[in-house]
C-alpha cells in the first residue's frame, strides 16, 4: 500500500489505455453477444462481476459456460497461453464436476454414471472430459477458507503470475464463505472488500462471483413488481459496492409464472417476439426462457437507449391460446 502522486497513475493508467486501443490486449469474449456488448468487448482486467439466481436456476451452469468461453481459442485466441482460470468452488467436488459435464454430454443418470460399466458412448465421454479439464493454465480449489484466507492465497498466486495478459478467478458461491468467529453477513462483507483490494492491486485479474438471492423474489406475485434489482442479493448493499456488473439469471417459469412482468412494447421492442399482447403494453411469455437482468452496470454508454433485459431460449414451448395474459393486461392498464 502507497501513496503515489498523481503524475505517475495517470501515466501508469495512460499505459494500459493504450495497450487496448494497439490491439495488444482485447477482454475475453463469451458466447453471449448482449454480455459482450454490455461489457464493452467481454470479461476485462479489473472487473468484478456478480451473477445472482435462485437456487437451482441455472446461474451455476451459466458459470460453468463462461469458463469454458474464457479458454476457448476460437472465441479468444490469446488463450491458452496468456490467459490462466482460477476456479474456487464451494458447493461442488471435483467428482460432481465430472460427473455432470458427462450427463450434460451424454443423458445418462447420475445412477448409471456412478455405479454401472460404462458403454462405449459413455467411456468416449468420460474421455472428452478428461481432456478438457486436465489443462495446465486452469487452477482449482475445492477447500472452503475465510475471505482473509482467499485474499492471501490469491494475492500470492497474482504475483506469481504477472507476466499473464489475465487471470480469471471464479467463486461459486460466496454465501459458502468461511465464517470462522465471524457472522454470514460479516464474513460476507470482508470477502467484498478483498476482491475489491485484489482488484485494485493485480491490473490483470478479472473476477466472476456467484452470489444467493433473498427468498422474496420468489413472493412476488404483482407482474409490475416482479423484475429482479440489486437489493435481491443476500447482503445487497456490500456486493453492490463491489460489482461493476451485477447479473441476475432468472426462470420464472420455474416459480409457475407464466405472465412476467409489465413491460412497455416499445421500449423491449428488440424482444418483442417474447412478448404478448401485440400492444401498447405486454407481458413476457416464460416457457422455454431464461431472463438476464442487468441490475447494474458501472458504464454504460448511453443511459437513454441502455438495454437491461435478454432473454435465452433453451427449448422451444408448445403454442397454445393464452387469453388470459391480455385480460389481465387490460385490468392493469384499463
Amino acid at each position: 500500500m502507497s501513496i503515489t502522486s498523481s503524475k505517475t497513475t495517470t501515466k501508469n493508467a495512460f499505459e494500459r489505455i493504450k495497450n487496448g486501443q494497439s490491439g495488444n490486449y482485447r477482454p475475453l469474449k463469451t458466447r453471449y453477444e448482449h454480455f459482450n456488448k454490455i461489457s464493452h468487448g467481454g470479461i476485462a482486467r479489473q472487473t468484478i462481476i456478480t451473477i445472482g439466481g435462485l437456487s437451482g436456476f441455472g446461474k451455476s451452469h451459466t458459470l460453468r459456460e463462461l469458463e469454458e468461453d474464457v479458454l476457448n481459442a476460437d472465441l479468444n485466441p490469446q488463450s491458452p497461453d496468456k490467459v490462466i482460470l482460477v476456479k474456487v468452488d464451494f458447493e461442488m467436488s471435483k467428482e460432481e464436476a465430472i460427473l455432470n459435464r458427462v450427463k450434460a454430454m451424454t443423458g445418462k443418470p447420475f445412477s448409471y454414471l456412478m455405479y454401472e460399466e460404462p458403454d462405449d458412448e459413455t467411456k468416449l465421454a468420460f474421455n472428452d472430459v478428461y481432456t478438457q479439464l486436465s489443462q495446465n493454465n486452469v487452477y482449482e480449489m475445492y477447500d472452503t477458507c475465510t475471505p482473509d484466507n482467499l485474499f492471501e492465497l490469491m494475492d500470492n498466486f497474482c504475483t506469481q503470475h504477472e507476466d499473464k495478459d489475465q487471470i480469471v478467478l471464479t467463486i461459486d458461491n460466496v454465501n459458502l464463505i468461511e465464517q470462522e468467529n465471524e457472522g454470514e453477513t460479516e464474513a460476507l462483507s470482508k470477502l467484498q472488500k478483498n476482491l475489491i483490494d485484489l482488484k485494485l492491486k493485480h491490473k490483470n485479474l478479472s473476477i466472476i462471483q456467484l452470489a444467493q438471492l433473498n427468498r422474496n423474489l420468489k413472493e412476488r406475485t404483482d407482474p409490475k413488481f416482479m423484475f429482479p434489482r440489486t437489493s435481491d442479493f443476500f447482503n445487497s448493499s456490500k456486493i453492490e459496492h463491489a460489482s461493476d456488473i451485477q447479473i441476475v439469471i432468472h426462470n420464472p417459469y420455474l416459480l409457475g409464472i407464466h405472465e412476467y412482468g409489465v413491460v412497455s412494447v416499445k421500449k423491449f421492442d428488440y424482444l418483442e417476439q417474447f412478448i404478448l399482447p401485440k400492444g401498447k403494453w405486454g407481458t413476457f411469455m416464460t416457457e422455454g426462457l431464461v431472463f438476464w437482468h442487468y441490475v447494474k452496470v458501472r458504464a454504460k454508454d448511453d443511459l437513454k437507449t441502455f438495454k437491461d433485459v435478454f432473454i435465452e431460449k433453451v427449448y422451444d414451448a408448445e403454442e397454445e391460446e393464452n387469453t388470459s395474459v391480455e385480460e389481465n393486461v387490460q385490468d392493469l392498464f384499463g
